[in-house]
């Protein structure tokens, strides 16, 4: 790979962004899990921008965060719902993604929620088996 085509795929990682949205909690520090996975995607995904949205009580809002990503002038942006079901609350949290980004040229992709991914499955039985082996 020659010099322009790495500034091209590096300035095709810094016009692409990623945004996490969650519920939220009113538990203080709730929020660490979505923080530690938001590190593991921008680490997994090579991509630069990596923001978090909640839905209620916990800051910043998604109207907050898709701000940032549009005042870093991303081009394309994939929303990730931290989410198992394809429910009310996902629903309505990806409903205010749109809003937010409507009238950006903001080019939006919606990945689905958690669901039954096998790998989902298999983090289950593995909480199971620690549960049972805490078992007295």
């Amino acid at each position: 790979m020659d010099g322009k085509d790495g500034q091209k795929e590096a300035a095709e990682m810094n016009s692409r962004g990623i945004l996490l949205v969650a519920h939220g909690s009113i538990v203080p520090g709730a929020e660490g899990d979505v923080e530690q996975l938001a590190a593991f995607l921008k680490k997994a995904t090579g991509v630069q921008t990596v923001e978090i949205g909640y839905l209620d009580y916990t800051q910043p809002s998604i109207r907050d965060a898709a701000e940032v990503c549009t005042a870093q002038g991303l081009t394309d942006l994939l929303v990730v719902p931290y989410f198992l079901t394809d429910g009310y609350l996902c629903k309505k949290a990806l409903r205010q993604v749109r809003e937010a980004l409507r009238g950006t040229a903001v080019n939006v992709q919606e990945a689905r929620p958690l669901g039954g991914a096998p790998e989902l499955v298999d983090a289950m039985l593995d909480a199971v088996q620690r549960a049972d082996s805490q078992q007295p």
